[in-house]
């Protein structure tokens, strides 16, 4: 009799927990424009949402790696970046990056370091980039450093077209209401992914050819 009791609890267990990540994992779409769709979701013991936001667009794996690493030219199509730079690069499949950005007032310049891993799965020939904030490195005492930022980049290729996932879960560090952040995370990935799509055709990265990568 005991040990149903104990099954009976550990099936509601089961059933509590799943449901709980699913309703972690609601995505609500908040703008749908120029071919890009961009969604919000609330996370779990964080008072910033996480957004994520999709496009598809006519390139190569290599010409998006590129684009990726040319961190010197974000400020042209990463939205509210103003400088940005490799500060270290462990191998062909990660490295440190730095960036500077400039949020819309009031929010003050902001800099972060990120920790950034590359990976091909063999199977579906399909690119995950994860990037997440790291501490140390390089830093500017008159700048603020962001306190999180975790996501990633996901490539999807399917003929001459890529599918382009941008997911960013990101605490800005500092004393700001969560509500004006919140209200200015879907501007990011929408106006990244828009500038993403005319730069990623310039020549410098069209012309690009990573040979450990599978097109």
């Amino acid at each position: 009799m005991e040990r149903k009791k104990i099954l009976a609890i550990f099936i509601l267990c089961i059933i509590f927990l799943n449901g709980s990540l699913k309703a972690e994992e609601k995505w609500v779409l908040e703008k749908e424009k120029n071919g890009i769709k961009c969604y919000t979701r609330v996370v779990k013991g964080s008072v910033f949402k996480e957004y994520k936001a999709d496009i598809t667009i006519e390139s190569t794996y290599s010409a998006l790696l590129a684009l990726f690493e040319d961190l010197r030219n974000y400020p042209n199509w990463l939205e509210s970046c103003i400088e940005g730079e490799v500060l270290k690069r462990n191998s062909t499949f990660e490295y440190y990056s730095y960036t500077i950005s400039d949020p819309p007032w009031p929010i003050t310049n902001r800099e972060a370091v990120a920790l950034n891993n590359m990976e091909q799965d063999p199977e579906t020939g399909y690119i995950n980039i994860w990037f997440k904030s790291v501490d140390g490195m390089k830093r500017d005492p008159d700048l603020i450093r962001v306190k999180l930022i975790d996501g990633y980049w996901k490539l999807m290729k399917k003929g001459n077209k890529v599918k382009v996932i941008y997911k960013v879960h990101c605490d800005p560090g500092g004393s700001i209401p969560s509500s004006l952040v919140n209200a200015f995370i879907i501007s990011q990935p929408y106006n990244t992914l828009l500038n993403m799509r005319k730069e990623v055709q310039r020549n410098k990265y069209q012309g690009s050819i990573y040979e450990f990568i599978k097109e």
